[in-house]
C-alpha cells in the first residue's frame, strides 16, 4: 500500500501552471474567478487563493465587472480581503480605464455616433454617474479624456472650476 505522504500533491505548483496559461493563452482561456485568482497572487503570498476568488465572485453576484467596478471600501466587507487587496483590484480597474483611455488619443471623431461608440465602455458596467470632458483638437482628434466627477446611482456634480482648469 503507498504511502499517503508520498503522493504528488496536486497543488504544487498551482501559481506556476495558472501563470503559465496565462502567459500562453491570454486571459480568455480563463475562467473569470481564475483571473481573479491570478490577480489575488500578487497580494497574497503562499496561500491558496482560490477559495477567495470564489468568495469575492459570489459576493458580488458571480460578476467579475462587478469585482472591477467594486468601491473600496465594499471590497473590504468580504471576508478575506484585506487594504492591499482591496487597492490591488481598485488599481487594476483604473489602469483599465487609464490605458483605455490613451490607446484613444489622436482618433478622430467627426460625427456623434462615434463618440457614442467612442465613450460606451467607459460608462457600460458602472454602477454610479460618472461625468466625463471629451478634449477635441479643431480636426476632432482626441486629446485626452478626463473624468470631471464620480457621483452616486443616479446623479453627479461638477465645479465649473474644476472643468475650466
Amino acid at each position: 500500500m503507498p504511502n499517503p505522504h508520498d503522493r504528488k500533491n496536486i497543488h504544487a505548483e498551482h501559481r506556476a501552471r495558472v501563470r503559465r496559461r496565462f502567459l500562453e493563452h491570454g486571459l480568455d482561456s480563463m475562467e473569470p474567478h481564475e483571473v481573479l485568482e491570478l490577480l489575488l497572487f500578487f497580494s497574497i503570498p503562499r496561500i491558496d487563493v482560490n477559495p477567495l476568488a470564489h468568495e469575492i465572485m459570489n459576493a458580488f453576484n458571480g460578476s467579475f465587472i462587478n469585482v472591477m467596478n467594486a468601491d473600496y471600501n465594499r471590497l473590504l466587507e468580504v471576508n478575506g480581503v484585506g487594504a492591499q487587496t482591496a487597492a490591488l483590484i481598485r488599481l487594476v480597474s483604473e489602469l483599465s480605464r487609464y490605458t483605455g483611455a490613451a490607446k484613444c488619443e489622436g482618433t478622430v471623431l467627426a460625427n456623434r455616433r462615434q463618440i457614442i461608440d467612442f465613450l460606451r465602455p467607459r460608462f457600460s458596467n458602472l454602477d454610479h454617474e460618472e461625468l466625463y470632458m471629451l478634449c477635441l483638437n479643431g480636426k476632432n482628434r482626441v486629446l485626452s479624456v478626463l473624468r470631471v466627477s464620480s457621483g452616486n446611482s443616479v446623479s453627479t456634480s461638477a465645479d465649473i472650476r474644476v472643468v475650466a482648469r
